[in-house]
C-alpha cells in the first residue's frame, strides 16, 4: 500500500509545486506595474504581493509536507492557503482592467474546487511518519 501512496504523491507534490511555483511567479509581476491600470490601489500592491508571496510559499509548504508523509498537516496548510485564493479571487474579480484570462467568474471558483479536491485526498490519508 506504500507504493500505492509514493506513486500518487509525486502527483501531488507536482500539482501543489506547480501552485505554489504560480503564485510565486506573480510577485514579480505586481511589482513590475502588470498590476497599475488594473484598478488596484498603488497602496496595495506591496499587500497584494505580499500575500501571494505567501500563498506560494504555503503551497509549497504543502507540497513539502506531501513528500514528508505528513498528510494532515499539508491538508490544514492548504485549506488555509486555499481560503486565500479564495478571498483573493473575489476580491479582484470585479476590477475594471484586471489581467486575467476571461470568465474568472467560472474559472476561479473552478480553481477553488480543483485545489480542494487535491487537499480532500491528503485528509484522507494516514499519516506515515518514518
Amino acid at each position: 500500500m506504500s507504493q500505492m501512496y509514493r506513486k500518487r504523491d509525486r502527483a501531488l507534490i507536482f500539482f501543489f509545486t506547480l501552485v505554489g511555483l504560480v503564485f510565486w511567479l506573480n510577485v514579480p509581476g505586481l511589482y513590475a506595474g502588470l498590476f497599475d491600470d488594473t484598478g488596484l490601489p498603488p497602496e496595495v500592491i506591496p499587500l497584494h504581493s505580499l500575500a501571494n508571496g505567501l500563498e506560494g510559499t504555503g503551497w509549497l509548504l504543502v507540497a513539502v509536507m506531501t513528500g514528508l508523509r505528513r498528510y494532515r498537516a499539508a491538508a490544514w496548510v492548504g485549506y488555509f492557503v486555499v481560503g486565500m485564493w479564495a478571498w483573493d479571487m473575489t476580491t479582484t474579480t470585479y476590477l475594471p482592467n484586471m489581467p486575467v484570462p476571461p470568465y474568472q467568474w467560472a474559472w476561479g471558483p473552478l480553481t477553488v474546487l480543483i485545489l480542494l479536491v487535491g487537499i480532500g485526498r491528503l485528509w484522507r490519508r494516514p499519516d506515515i511518519v518514518v
